[in-house]
């Protein structure tokens, strides 16, 4: 079942006059969205979470992160952020070391 929102526009009255002359009062929703689909085509497609990787996949990179270069300086950055945030991940196996 899909989700519906109340909205409210403005449209010229000349506009607004023939879409009341064209489109009947129980259509008229309909007939909007439609044609908001049709102009925006594909902008209107939900992204799953694996399109959103694939759309910002190589704008980080591990050369312009020093603390990334290896797996124990990675363990070392997140652990130092997790410290600062004062939270207690222990009960992840590398949660709890220290270098």
């Amino acid at each position: 079942m899909q989700t519906m929102t109340r909205v409210n526009f403005t449209l010229p009255t000349d506009l607004y006059s023939f879409l009341r002359s064209e489109v009947s009062d129980r259509k008229r929703s309909s007939f909007v969205a439609s044609a908001i689909k049709t102009k925006l085509g594909k902008k209107t497609k939900k992204l799953t979470y694996a399109d959103k990787l694939r759309k910002i996949a190589g704008s980080i990179s591990a050369k312009d992160h020093p603390e990334w270069k290896d797996i124990d300086s990675i363990i070392a950055w997140v652990n130092e952020g997790r410290a600062a945030a004062n939270r207690d991940y222990s009960y992840i196996p590398y949660g709890d070391q220290k270098k």
